[in-house]
């Protein structure tokens, strides 16, 4: 696991809900981190030991664990061929497990970024 990935949460949160814990988005993405129904459904058949309800989504620290879970099991060297860095955890969240890089993706990572940096953190 990456060591910065608390701040790229913190980050995250930022870009997707302004850190808002009972935000709920367009398309039904519910929390801090603007989880989805599918994302929530991924996480559970991953980690098959704990069932995340849709409440959990809403919970900081719940929202957290849903979404280490995730992006620990698709952001690996394995899969990606080389060290992960902060973009493609970030990147992951944003557009999946198949991370995307096009325009739209790069667009959020660059809010991401701009979190990041004023958290104090310089992101690759």
């Amino acid at each position: 696991m990456n060591a910065l990935l608390p701040l790229l949460i913190a980050a995250i949160s930022q870009v997707e809900s302004g850190g808002n814990a009972h935000a709920i988005g367009a398309a039904g993405e519910t929390g801090p981190l603007q989880i989805s129904a599918v994302c929530l459904a991924d996480v559970n058949r991953i980690q098959s030991t704990v069932e995340f309800t849709r409440a959990d989504t809403f919970d900081p620290m719940r929202a957290r664990e849903i979404f280490r879970i995730y992006v620990e099991h698709y952001v690996t060297r394995e899969r990606l061929g080389r060290e992960p860095v902060l973009s493609d955890y970030a990147l992951c969240w944003n557009s999946g497990p198949k991370i995307r890089r096009n325009a739209a993706t790069l667009k959020y990572w660059d809010k991401v970024k701009h979190e990041l940096n004023k958290l104090g953190e310089t992101a690759s």
